[in-house]
């Protein structure tokens, strides 16, 4: 198990891991879940909309060893 854990820990060290800016919503029902929540301006009104799933931003760190 230990090589497994040694790799893991190198790969997830090579990326660069942070939250976006979009507005984070819970969902609290039996199973509580993250959601996106966005609103535009349309010609009925403003609308809002919700996407499943936390945003989340993976960047790449550069040549750093």
């Amino acid at each position: 198990m230990a090589p497994l854990e040694i790799l893991l820990s190198v790969l997830i060290s090579k990326f660069e891991f942070g939250v976006t800016d979009e507005k984070v919503v819970w969902n609290l029902s039996q199973i509580i879940s993250p959601s996106v929540q966005t609103g535009s301006m349309t010609e009925t009104g403003y609308v809002v909309e919700e996407k499943k799933g936390l945003p989340l931003v993976v960047k790449v760190c550069a040549g750093e060893d």
